[in-house]
């Protein structure tokens, strides 16, 4: 019965419909690279390291408690004159004393430390942003890179099989005496040819088909099935001026923050070099001294301490000196970035540009490849023209393809330099 059961089982399961493996959206591979990646999670950590290290620093505004103690043993007993004559001598001493230290003016360090610590955890939020930029360009990258190696995989076996076919034709006409051994050779040649640049192409593929796994974390050899052709028109991103893109660019706006980062620097430098003022209570509790009866004693005070710097041998000057030379590499940092910038944006918009003529180039004359193709392939079965006409034919098709495939990619790989360029991740 149990066995009737397994059987009947089996027999409605095969019987069901096969469920297709659903297509993989750019904007769906996109979301999932971003939830895998390590880099953004790292980012995350020192986004928060900065943001602990800040409160840390705030921390220095308030009040601070200390307390410090001692305790000792004689190592010899003895008696001593006391106020009841002689009388034993108790051997140990203690004294614990806590004090309450508010600091009114630290010579500009407390100020400019929490600043300096505010200024990195803005400068590792827009770093992570930054690093979002490049986790999705390649993201995208990875995703038309696998989609162009899918097509040009799949136009070589096309090649392959369109080869063969011929190679069918001629071997017939070969055996029926129609035509010389040569033109057999040559389809054969060619076929030879096809099925190599084949191999390279199924290489190709399964190098991309890693990468694009990896990037979120599937394994790697999984196939996937894209729902975005390489072949399929995109929208081209309306053009922005550079200067308009230089606020939107975090990379930029960190430089921007590095310079008052080292600003806060500099003074840091010098605040150990200016007067500081604080104030306490403080309270002491010990053993009288000299210690005859073990008895203690408790009592407090209240202070005001002013620490003022005179003389330490040029130190603050080379202290300052230096932390003034970071503030001006800093602000040539930030020159160079915007350089840089601008740069990145216009040469992204060239490539897109120069893509989008090729795109429509390419996928006229791939068409018309396609024609030639058809109508050589007729008249040599026709009779009207040799076999390299045909051999002709088919290499040129296949190069147009290459290149329309090639084209495309180009064209979104550009549009996706232009989006990192311009500092919007997603469009």
């Amino acid at each position: 019965m149990i066995r009737a059961f397994v059987f009947l089982l089996a027999a409605v399961s095969a019987a069901l419909p096969v469920r297709s493996q659903p297509s993989l959206r750019i904007e769906e591979y996109r979301d999932a690279v971003v939830a895998y990646s390590y880099r953004l999670k790292i980012s995350d950590q020192t986004v928060q390291t900065a943001w602990q290290e800040a409160l840390g620093r705030k921390k220095a505004f308030l009040p601070r408690l200390d307390a410090s103690g001692d305790f000792s043993v004689n190592f010899r007993d003895r008696w001593a004159t006391g106020p009841s004559g002689l009388e034993w001598l108790h051997p140990y001493s203690f004294a614990l004393q806590p004090e309450v230290i508010q600091t009114v003016y630290g010579g500009g360090g407390v100020r400019n430390a929490f600043r300096q610590a505010q200024t990195a955890y803005e400068m590792s939020a827009l770093d992570r942003r930054f690093t979002l930029l490049d986790v999705v360009y390649a993201a995208d990258y990875a995703y038309w890179n696998l989609a162009a190696a899918q097509e040009l995989h799949k136009a070589t076996l096309q090649y392959v099989e369109i080869i063969r076919e011929l190679k069918r034709v001629i071997a017939i006409r070969f055996e029926d005496g129609y035509i010389a051994r040569t033109d057999l050779l040559m389809i054969e040649s060619r076929l030879s040819e096809a099925e190599y640049q084949a191999v390279n192409t199924e290489k190709g593929y399964r190098v991309a088909l890693h990468n694009f796994n990896l990037l979120m974390g599937a394994p790697a050899d999984r196939e996937v099935k894209l729902a975005n052709d390489i072949l399929t028109g995109v929208l081209v991103p309306p053009r922005v001026e550079p200067a308009r893109i230089l606020d939107r660019r975090p990379d930029y706006r960190a430089a921007l923050l590095r310079v008052g980062y080292e600003t806060y620097g500099m003074k840091l430098a010098a605040a150990p070099y200016n007067p500081r003022l604080s104030l306490g209570v403080s309270g002491v509790w010990r053993n009288t001294s000299p210690n005859f009866r073990g008895a203690t004693e408790l009592d407090g005070l209240a202070f005001l301490r002013l620490s003022v710097p005179i003389f330490a041998w040029g130190e603050r000057r080379h202290a300052v000196a230096a932390r003034r030379a970071a503030v001006r590499s800093s602000e040539y940092a930030a020159l160079e970035t915007k350089d840089r910038i601008v740069q990145e944006v216009r040469d992204a918009w060239t490539g897109i540009e120069e893509s989008t003529v090729q795109v429509s180039a390419s996928l006229r004359s791939l068409d018309i490849a396609r024609q030639n193709l058809d109508l050589s392939t007729f008249s040599y079965n026709e009779g009207q023209l040799t076999i390299l006409d045909v051999l002709s034919a088919q290499l040129s098709w296949i190069q147009l393809y290459t290149n329309a495939v090639t084209a495309n990619f180009n064209q979104k790989v550009s549009i996706a330099q232009y989006r990192r360029a311009a500092g919007e991740p997603f469009p």
